[in-house]
C-alpha cells in the first residue's frame, strides 16, 4: 500500500500543478505563512520539500516540474523516473 501512495506522488503533483489557483488543493500547495514567518523550532518537513528531493534525484527541479506539468506527455515521463527514483532511495 505505502508503495502505491509513493509511486501516485508525482502523477498527483502534476494534476495539481494544472488546477486553477482558486482551486483547495493549489491553494494549499502554494501557501505561505502569513508575515512570511513560522513558529521557532526546527523546520518540519513538507511533502513540497519530499518532492522537491525526489525532483533533485532525477535531475530536475520545482520550477521544471511546474512547466512540464502542463504538458501532459513530458509530465509523465518526469513523473516516471520520479516514482523509479523514489523506489530506489527507500
Amino acid at each position: 500500500m505505502w508503495s502505491k501512495i509513493l509511486c501516485s506522488t508525482p502523477r498527483w503533483l502534476g494534476h495539481v500543478l494544472r488546477m486553477e489557483g482558486n482551486r483547495t488543493a493549489k491553494k494549499i500547495l502554494d501557501w505561505k505563512p502569513p508575515g512570511g514567518r513560522r513558529s521557532r523550532g526546527r523546520p518540519r518537513l513538507t511533502w513540497k520539500a519530499n518532492v522537491e528531493k525526489d525532483l533533485e534525484a532525477v535531475g530536475s527541479s520545482w520550477y521544471r516540474a511546474v512547466r512540464e506539468a502542463q504538458q501532459r506527455d513530458r509530465w509523465r515521463r518526469t513523473a516516471r523516473c520520479a516514482s523509479k527514483a523514489r523506489e530506489e532511495l527507500r
